[in-house]
């Protein structure tokens, strides 16, 4: 789960402020009938044709989210822009004016996260390999491009603890559960010897089947449930997990219902054994329905298993909580590889642990990135390295331009001072600082 994210316009808010470039104002009158001007009392500030060949991005209206570059202000009320926005500027219109492209800033803050990685960088996590007491070679998701550092192995959570309100929660009968969906069916799956990845468990475990273009779902009413009422978990937080074999990516989640929403967990990547988990906060008046399901929705024909599935008032305890050590991890242009020095037992799902880069933002104001406000300086200080390089800017074009190379060779050291990290080195700059 991501804790802090900051979107596009955030980052370039918090970029702009890095390297002294973030003006913002409003509008005070209409711009012109086509669109090229917009009128700002407050441009005094800046003095005539000191605007020319700057960005303006628009932040609110009709117009949000353009850029335009700046042609003529006359220092006193009107910006003109080429080319035309796509509607008059009205007034009241929020804005902000940018030296450097608002779109080449957002670049540098993408190729940032691999210049600054790991210390601008996400938590990755790999569940989907499982042992068969014979596998010690495992490959691992491109996703995890540094580590894995630590690898845990489930220890199997048993389900039939009394705070498990499931009827039948092993998915050995059909009992209890009910299947929707034409043409859908569910059943019993014995492996036997011969299948050492299905049932996930020593048990039997549920079969089913979806036919093509058919949404199904498999639930349990709050009524066929031990212990639990719908009435009585108004106002509670409660959880349903269950683990799924699947190899169709993203049509699989499981999901809780009651009398007023529902909350649904992320989909199946589609890799085999995966456990999906989601909690829902139950409505402080819920009096009727309180439904944890397997939902899979329409496409092409698919077969799913099930096995071991827990609802539980509060939280699931957590299925990874056993370490295993030492890991080896072997890395070459074609493949990710793990060893482990003995074979994982049959049935237990493993979880590789690293980091990998931070969600890029391909030049969107609304997508977002997993940083908080301290990784997020450490990553203002990479684009603004890479910002500058880029642009072939040095020392020596001009006295103000020094300035703001100075402070944010400042800035860099102060974030690598802080976040007792080294940082690399400024690329393609020209200053006198010795930094």
């Amino acid at each position: 789960m991501t804790l802090n994210t900051k979107t596009g316009a955030e980052l370039l808010t918090g970029l702009g402020e890095f390297i002294d470039d973030d003006h913002s104002s409003t509008t005070t009158a209409a711009g012109n009938a086509v669109g090229t001007t917009l009128s700002d009392s407050k441009q005094s500030d800046f003095g005539e044709r000191a605007m020319v060949d700057g960005w303006i991005l628009i932040t609110s209206g009709t117009n949000d989210g353009e850029i335009r570059r700046v042609t003529e202000n006359d220092g006193d009320q009107i910006i003109t822009v080429s080319p035309a926005f796509t509607a008059v500027v009205a007034t009241s219109v929020t804005y902000e004016f940018h030296r450097w492209e608002p779109t080449a800033k957002l670049k540098s803050l993408d190729r940032a996260r691999f210049a600054g990685f790991p210390y601008v960088s996400t938590v990755v996590e790999d569940a989907t390999q499982i042992g068969d007491n014979h596998q010690r070679r495992f490959a691992f998701a491109g996703t995890l491009v540094a580590g894995p550092y630590t690898c845990w192995q489930e220890l199997e959570l048993g389900t039939r603890h009394t705070w498990n309100v499931l009827k039948n929660p092993i998915g050995d009968t059909l009992s209890s559960w009910d299947l929707t969906g034409a043409g859908a069916a569910a059943t019993i799956y014995a492996g036997g010897d011969f299948d050492r990845l299905i049932p996930k468990y020593t048990v039997n475990c549920t079969r089913i089947t979806v036919p093509i273009n058919t949404a199904v779902t498999y639930s349990q009413l709050v009524t066929a449930m031990t212990s639990l009422t719908a009435s009585n978990a108004g106002g509670r937080r409660v959880t349903f997990g269950m683990w799924v074999y699947a190899r169709t990516a993203s049509r699989v989640t499981v999901k809780v219902t009651d009398d007023a929403g529902n909350s649904s967990s992320d989909a199946h990547q589609g890799r085999g054994w995966e456990y999906l988990e989601v909690t829902h906060d139950v409505d402080g008046d819920n009096a009727t329905t309180l439904t944890p399901s397997l939902e899979v929705s329409s496409g092409a024909v698919m077969t799913l298993f099930w096995n071991h599935s827990w609802f539980v008032l509060g939280e699931v305890p957590d299925v990874y909580a056993h370490e295993l050590t030492p890991i080896h991890v072997q890395r070459d242009g074609s493949s990710q590889t793990v060893y482990l020095d003995e074979a994982p037992i049959r049935g237990l799902q493993l979880k590789l642990i690293g980091r990998g880069h931070l969600s890029a933002l391909s030049e969107s104001l609304t997508a977002t990135m997993e940083v908080d406000d301290g990784m997020a300086e450490i990553l203002y200080a990479y684009a603004a390295q890479v910002l500058f390089g880029d642009t072939g800017l040095s020392s020596e074009d001009s006295a103000v331009l020094a300035g703001k190379i100075r402070t944010v060779l400042a800035r860099v050291n102060a974030t690598k001072t802080f976040f007792d990290s080294e940082l690399a080195s400024p690329v393609g700059m020209v200053t006198p600082y010795g930094v």
